[in-house]
């Protein structure tokens, strides 16, 4: 059974008799593949702030940590480790937007800067 899934019946569907079933284990703490996705999407955009839009370091680091609320020592770390997305990245070569766009549609491309005055907007 899910976990909160007998908070879901009781609260949604309170005529419904709450029926056990035993499943198997589930692994607890974070989705690998959660945090990968989180990476590869962070790695894009920190690649679009830096070599598409060309903002200032300090500038991109705060945005990415006001984006993802990460520290900027963790998006270091992150860029760090993950070199081969960023290489790959590089060998696309992508000029603008676009291929962004595509590939990430539910992220605001077209003026995605949540910097205003030097503090990042929440």
């Amino acid at each position: 059974m899910l976990r909160g899934h007998r908070t879901y019946l009781s609260l949604f569907e309170p005529d419904t008799p709450v029926v056990i079933i035993d499943a198997a284990p589930e692994k607890r703490g974070r989705s690998e593949v959660l945090v990968k996705k989180r990476n590869e999407l962070l790695l894009h955009r920190h690649y679009f702030y830096f070599k598409i839009k060309r903002v200032q370091y300090q500038v991109g680091l705060q945005a990415l940590e006001s984006e993802f609320f990460l520290t900027e020592r963790t998006i270091v770390d992150i860029v760090q480790t993950d070199t081969a997305i960023l290489k790959n990245l590089k060998a696309i070569n992508p000029a603008d937007a676009k291929y962004f766009k595509r590939k990430y549609p539910f992220m605001n491309w077209d003026d995605p800067h949540p910097l205003k005055g030097g503090k990042a907007a929440l």
